[in-house]
């Protein structure tokens, strides 16, 4: 694991915790958000950057059956929690303010004219795309499991379905937080053939031997 990883994932928080205060104003959600977000990382530090490797590396095709089980149902078990509890500390939440305010500035720029529709234009534009990022199915789909994992993907996919309410699981939930969990770490295992324990290796042998 490298200083540029620990940065991405401050990065991450940083950017999900401050559009969460920019839309709610609230520094309680600003804590709560920062603090999960933050205890959450850890967790996936742990696994991601300092079990699986070394597994992989010594168990090859074996031990990332098992590292994907396992990640299954830590996920799985935080995911049940999560939606249980119904407390928003992912933040995710926040994209139904990102759908309000797309409206609102779709409507703020028709009826617009003259200079002030030019300078409504790009957040206008901006606010659409997000909009309807957050919408397809599929975007999310392939940006949150490859950016995070099949948890955060699955409880961002059931918000959409249900809000932030406790229900019962359906088929297809099972479903899509399943493909998810396979394809999360099926790209987590070429990272780490390809990047991670060559990098590993490589500095192993240069400092130690």
């Amino acid at each position: 694991m490298s200083i540029w990883e620990i940065l991405k994932i401050l990065f991450w928080i940083a950017v999900v915790s401050g559009l969460v205060f920019y839309f709610t104003k609230s520094v309680k959600r600003l804590l709560q958000v920062a603090t999960g977000l933050a205890l959450y990382e850890t967790l996936n530090l742990g696994y991601d950057f300092l079990l699986w490797p070394v597994i992989q590396n010594k168990y090859e095709v074996v031990g990332v059956v098992w590292l994907t089980i396992g990640a299954m149902l830590i996920n799985f078990v935080l995911l049940k929690w999560y939606r249980k509890k119904g407390i928003d500390w992912l933040g995710i939440t926040v994209v139904d303010d990102i759908i309000f305010k797309s409206g609102v500035a779709h409507q703020a720029f028709k009826h617009a004219d003259g200079i002030r529709r030019f300078f409504l234009a790009f957040p206008a534009f901006a606010m659409w795309v997000a909009e309807k990022a957050i919408r397809n199915k599929i975007v999310s789909f392939l940006v949150l499991s490859t950016v995070t994992d099949s948890f955060v993907a699955t409880a961002f996919y059931m918000h959409q379905k249900n809000g932030q309410k406790d229900v019962v699981f359906k088929k297809e939930d099972y479903f899509f937080f399943a493909l998810s969990t396979m394809f999360n770490c099926f790209g987590w295992t070429i990272f780490n053939w390809l990047v991670m324990i060559p990098a590993v290796k490589n500095v192993w042998q240069t400092f130690i031997h």
